[in-house]
């Protein structure tokens, strides 16, 4: 179809000139190279549940650590695709199997293989064996020795953990050596997948923990972190350290905590339009938290970082409605500091009604 609409008229094998250029579907050739796609396709699924079958029984023989690393990164490439070898490897007791070799081996590389397969599986299946205090323990030094990818995983793990439901009432207070693991995890500023799964598990743990986690995360130092990746151009960590700070806003340690960092202003103001919507909505509504009630210091910062300029430009811009009203009571908080005059010098007029 190609060669005839680049305007050739023969045959493009035998170069013979055609009487007839109109085309014929040839179904049973079709349905036959389709056939036989499928059954290729059936043949490798097969071959792949013979070796993962062959894999699960290596981890309770092979010896070496060499071997085990291997099978194991063998396993995490089979499943992590495909959800039906995910089932075959649960039905093999290959959960069970995880477990018993993490338990047993002293290596971190096994430990860490071990734990990106487990990030994979249903929660429900490993949820118990998880909160078992060793396999905590290990889980938590892969997320503070392990490779960056070995980090991710661990963290990623650790998030569904947290989250999971049937668990929350158990699982009361190992948010705190989880956030004291954190720490190493919120320096990675050249791996943001890593530092974007740490934030991702930031914040669902304040989510999930509210004001019981709030003191922990300010006591250790995370909000002066969380305004330092204010200036990473990564787009899903600024999102997340504006979400995390957005959240710890709104209870009195955060804010306090906020106070202090004497950037926190401009690196918000900053941020206005430059990114997203959503960030410039945390954004707003962070320094809002911290403007008000009216505080001359916060507001002084807020005046030399231009941040009333800024708000205009969000105002004027097409975003959306609640983010309009917000920055639009901001700057009628920063505008009342300081005596009404603060628009005089701006060519608009701001219903504040």
């Amino acid at each position: 179809e190609k060669w005839f609409d680049r305007g050739h008229k023969s045959c493009p094998s035998t170069m013979q000139k055609l009487q007839d250029l109109s085309l014929t579907p040839n179904h049973t050739l079709h349905h036959l190279i389709q056939a036989w796609c499928l059954q290729q396709q059936r043949k490798a699924e097969e071959a792949e549940r013979r070796r993962l079958t062959e894999l699960l029984h290596d981890l309770t023989t092979v010896k070496s650590e060499r071997e085990q690393i291997a099978s194991l990164r063998e396993i995490r490439t089979i499943i992590e695709n495909q959800e039906s070898l995910r089932a075959i490897f649960i039905s093999n007791c290959g959960v069970e199997d995880l477990f018993f070799l993490l338990r047993r081996s002293s290596s971190s590389l096994v430990r860490s293989e071990i734990v990106s397969i487990l990030g994979y599986l249903p929660l429900h299946r490993a949820a118990s064996s998880l909160c078992d205090p060793a396999i905590f323990s290990i889980i938590i030094h892969v997320l503070q020795q392990g490779s960056p990818s070995a980090k991710m995983n661990a963290a990623k793990l650790l998030e569904g953990l947290i989250g999971y439901v049937d668990l929350k009432d158990t699982f009361p207070f190992k948010y705190e050596i989880i956030l004291q693991s954190m720490k190493h995890v919120m320096m990675e500023k050249e791996h943001p997948t890593l530092l974007a799964a740490g934030l991702s598990l930031l914040k669902s743990i304040l989510g999930v923990y509210g004001s019981q986690s709030t003191a922990s995360v300010v006591n250790l130092g995370f909000v002066a972190k969380l305004v330092e990746i204010l200036s990473n151009p990564d787009p899903r960590c600024l999102e997340l350290a504006l979400n995390a700070l957005d959240i710890l806003s709104t209870t009195v340690e955060g804010r306090e905590a906020l106070g202090r960092c004497p950037t926190v202003i401009p690196k918000l103001s900053g941020v206005l339009i430059k990114v997203s919507e959503s960030c410039t909505m945390f954004a707003v509504s962070i320094l809002f938290t911290l403007c008000h009630p009216s505080r001359a210091d916060v507001i002084g910062r807020a005046i030399c970082a231009e941040l009333s300029q800024k708000l205009l430009m969000v105002i004027q811009s097409g975003c959306s409605s609640a983010l309009k009203q917000r920055s639009t009571e901001l700057l009628k908080l920063l505008n009342a500091d300081c005596g009404g005059d603060m628009l005089k010098c701006f060519d608009i007029t701001i219903n504040f009604m």
